[in-house]
């Protein structure tokens, strides 16, 4: 859905898959889009994959969310650095799965 990208967790899960050599072609993707909101849900999953920034994802426990942007900032020098990497993946991830490609067709009706 439109908010995946912008949960701190998800993110470190996909970052340490493809960091441990899991392959981009073996992630599968599954839009979950709400019902009347289907544009709407697609731009904003564009958008996320377009505009990443970790310093904007969020963590149900607000110390989660410190400790996390502490690692990747002690990791990387920068979080930019880490913006960087995690970019070029989400690149990667949209260039193998057709659905995300298919998204990026605009749609002429909301229940497309």
């Amino acid at each position: 859905g439109p908010t995946y990208l912008s949960r701190l967790w998800c993110i470190i899960e996909i970052f340490t898959y493809i960091m441990m050599g899991g392959s981009v072609e073996d992630i599968d993707v599954r839009l979950v889009l709400r019902e009347g909101h289907t544009n709407e849900d697609k731009t904003a999953l564009l958008s996320a994959f377009e505009g990443f920034d970790v310093a904007d994802c969020q963590c149900y426990s607000p110390s989660d969310k410190e400790r996390i942007l502490f690692v990747i900032g002690t990791a990387f020098g920068f979080l930019r650095a880490f913006n960087e990497v995690v970019v070029t993946a989400l690149g990667w991830i949209q260039a193998e799965n057709p659905v995300l490609v298919q998204i990026a067709i605009p749609a002429t009706d909301d229940n497309a």
